[in-house]
């Protein structure tokens, strides 16, 4: 699971900083997969047997489990919105759409 933090005054460790993210972002309760090639991360430049030798793994996953809904960054024009929709229902998914509302004041 991701931790959301205030990175202005989070002290501990950052061995995790794979699962960190701002405290604004709490609402999409992410979940991160993270496989590290311990070959190539242990600093070596030449692994004799690296993981990903083809640059990562594929992994299988229903989206439909995994999306509830799609949010655009507050500040994208209309047009990206309507790219992100059709990029979605080309791949036959119709998961909403929905333009983030993090830059509009807490109180109109």
């Amino acid at each position: 699971m991701v931790k959301y933090i205030d990175f202005d005054t989070y002290a501990e460790p950052d061995d995790q900083i794979y699962f960190l993210k701002r405290e604004s972002f709490e609402h999409e309760r992410e979940v991160r997969a993270v496989v590290e090639d311990n070959f190539s991360f242990m600093g070596d430049p030449h692994p004799q047997a690296p993981r990903f030798s083809a640059g990562g793994d594929y992994v299988p996953v229903d989206l439909t489990r995994l999306i509830a809904e799609i949010y655009v960054p507050p500040g994208a024009p209309a047009w990206f919105k309507r790219v992100v929709e059709s990029i979605v229902q080309r791949y036959g998914y119709d998961f909403p759409i929905r333009q983030s509302e993090l830059d509009r004041p807490p109180i109109r």
